[in-house]
């Protein structure tokens, strides 16, 4: 069986399941601070997740301060 749940950016502001396992990104999160919150959640057992950003075909490099 596998759980999903879908949610907006403010998932990782008050979610705090230790088993999260994937953080998937549809586009480029709005800064680094925003994405690091959100990965944040992954792997709060000690089992470990990845994060990972879909970006549309095409996509320009990031080039923004933001990510600095």
């Amino acid at each position: 069986m596998h759980r999903v749940i879908v949610g907006t950016s403010a998932f990782g502001m008050s979610v705090d399941y230790p088993y999260v396992r994937h953080v998937f990104h549809h586009g480029l999160p709005s800064n680094v601070m925003n994405y690091m919150q959100e990965v944040g959640r992954i792997g709060r057992d000690g089992e470990g997740g990845e994060g990972i950003i879909l970006l549309p075909r095409g996509a320009m490099p990031i080039d923004d301060e933001r990510w600095e």
